[in-house]
């Protein structure tokens, strides 16, 4: 115990009064804070939008909510959990782009729904990289030394600071933004599958075509003799379907393309974008034929400024 001299008197001082030093809290610990927040507040409106779907599910993703907040009050229970959930998000990932990587197929652009386009296998084991980086990036982050100082470095205030609140409400803001848009895309997204069954001078055919956003999502003209029974190559409930070409294999629709026509045993493709208010009047036209060639010959004489993809 030391004694020092003051104007009034002696002084005491003691050791356990000394000032516990206080390490800020890094920007890279702040930036995965808001992330876990953005991904908890969209996961609670994903979950609350579910019900005006009649589904009712449990999203894990909505404790990442409670644990970004965590993370900006420094408690170690928090940053314990965040790592453990993002370990797992990151083995996932990491499978995922090994098995892109060896299985080179692509996936589709837009809600599991209502995919409004495929993707290159390229592009999805780009993005799956991104997401593995990404998890490896907050780990790292959790682990930074500057990281753990800053959760040892003692008791914080029990309350909110100014800069906690504004970023908490931003990415509570930002998570919610972004669950508004994902149920505005679902909702302009949600495809209106349509078969037609029809007969001509030459024989009977069955034209499959689907709406995404005004626009023709994608159509399969088939065509046979009279005699012949025409059976539909496009599979699968309302919201997935599946076409079967002449080998036998199937793949998801939209697909690659946007036109497709089975003609003398092949199947024929074309990449060009037609508009709902094109296609329907080339319906409406009762042309002689259900053909590609008919379709790309009525929008060449409409005038249409039908581009590719």
């Amino acid at each position: 115990m030391a004694m020092n001299s003051g104007v009034n008197g002696p002084i005491e001082s003691r050791a356990d009064e000394a000032p516990v030093t206080e390490h800020p809290l890094p920007w890279q610990l702040k930036a995965v804070a808001f992330l876990f927040i953005v991904a908890g507040t969209h996961a609670a409106f994903s979950m609350v939008a579910g019900l005006f779907h009649d589904s009712l599910y449990l999203r894990l993703e909505v404790f990442c909510l409670p644990l970004g907040i965590g993370l900006l009050r420094s408690k170690e229970g928090s940053r314990s959990c965040a790592g453990s959930l993002l370990l797992v998000g990151l083995i996932g990932a990491g499978l995922g782009t090994v098995v892109l990587a060896l299985v080179r197929q692509g996936g589709y652009f837009g809600p599991r729904e209502a995919p409004l386009a495929s993707v290159p296998w390229y592009v999805s084991l780009s993005l799956m990289a991104g997401v593995f980086l990404l998890f490896l990036w907050m780990m790292r982050t959790l682990d930074r030394r500057d990281v753990r100082e800053a959760f040892r470095s003692g008791k914080r205030s029990p309350g909110y600071s100014r800069r906690t609140k504004l970023i908490v409400c931003v990415a509570i803001l930002t998570g919610l933004a972004v669950g508004c848009v994902g149920e505005y895309v679902l909702w302009r997204a949600n495809p209106e599958a349509i078969s037609f069954y029809g007969a001509g001078k030459d024989g009977g055919h069955v034209v499959s075509y689907a709406f995404v956003f005004d626009r023709l999502s994608y159509v399969v003209f088939q065509n046979a003799p009279y005699g012949e029974t025409i059976t539909s190559a496009v599979t699968g409930s309302h919201h997935k379907k599946w076409l079967t070409k002449p080998d036998g294999t199937k793949f998801r629709l939209p697909g690659e393309h946007r036109l497709y026509e089975f003609k003398d045993g092949a199947l024929i493709t074309n990449d060009r974008r037609v508009t709902r208010e094109e296609f329907e009047a080339f319906m409406a036209s009762n042309p002689d034929e259900y053909t590609l060639d008919a379709l790309l010959e009525f929008l060449a004489e409409s005038g249409s400024d039908a581009r590719p993809n």
